[in-house]
């Protein structure tokens, strides 16, 4: 991720309420749905490595890249 999520900050997230992580009483790994995968990512700013929509909307309006004829 662009930046760490830490347990505090994910339990303060609407869309991450009874993710079977808080319900432990210590953190061990847990399987998650492609759901809450996603919502964790887009709180931690997306995947490092991967475009943002703000980026792949920049880059189409032609901000800081050059197109080549």
């Amino acid at each position: 991720m662009r930046r760490a999520v830490d347990l505090k900050e994910m339990k303060g997230e609407n869309g991450l309420k009874g993710f079977d992580l808080f319900r432990q009483q210590r953190l061990y790994m847990v399987s998650i749905s492609e759901k809450t995968c996603e919502k964790i990512c887009k709180v931690g700013g997306g995947l490092e490595g991967v475009e943002t929509e703000d980026e792949v909307e920049e880059s189409h309006r032609g901000g800081g890249s050059e197109s080549v004829k």
